[in-house]
């Protein structure tokens, strides 16, 4: 064991460690600090998804000799029409995605402006009641005036302008996986839905 100083976040930490311990178990486990995650030390590489050219397209086919030349790629992961590329480091993953020859069906396309708020109404859709009073039509039919207005405002979605990708690891039973942003809590019960893993 020796005595290691080190800076983290603008203070002096000192900490008794043997010397071959790796910093991210220094930080984890001797300063509590669990925000830095393992990357490629687990084969979790960057990964990036290629986005079809529009909604709706399928991959037809995918040419991963179109990347063979940019190092550090790791593999070209194609699930139905999902395409995803794994390398050793961001700039060569976002370099291979972005040269990877992949072509789609053509797909059904979004409907024009002119007719989107139209379009947009005759969606499946559901009401949800966050509280749920049992009394508005009571209400409603005991007030003096009611007034019915229908807004439209632009049309906006919660879109990752990332990398938009999570490397998972499975095994015995477990998936683990690294997220780049806020999902965590959602995307671990998608990868645990894509791995077959229950809990």
């Amino acid at each position: 064991m020796s005595k290691i100083s080190l800076r983290v976040n603008g203070r002096v930490e000192t900490v008794d460690v043997d010397p071959t311990t790796p910093l991210l178990y220094v930080l984890g486990d001797e300063l509590g600090l669990r925000g830095p995650k393992f990357g490629c030390g687990m084969a979790q590489c960057g990964a990036r998804v290629v986005r079809p050219p529009e909604v709706g397209a399928a991959v037809t086919s995918v040419d991963e000799t179109s990347i063979r030349q940019i190092p550090g790629v790791v593999k070209v992961v194609v699930r139905n029409n999902f395409v995803g590329v794994v390398a050793k480091k961001q700039s060569q993953v976002v370099q291979a995605a972005s040269q990877l020859k992949v072509r789609w069906s053509p797909g059904t396309r979004l409907p024009a402006q002119k007719t989107f708020y139209g379009s947009l109404r005759k969606q499946p859709s559901r009401d949800v009641l966050i509280i749920n009073s049992k009394d508005v039509e009571q209400k409603l039919a005991a007030a003096p005036t009611v007034v019915r207005a229908t807004y439209a405002y632009p049309y906006q979605m919660h879109g990752s302008i990332g990398a938009s990708c999570a490397p998972s690891r499975r095994e015995a039973g477990s998936c683990n996986s690294v997220v780049r942003n806020a999902v965590g809590l959602s995307h671990s019960e998608h990868c645990g839905k894509a791995a077959g893993v229950t809990d």
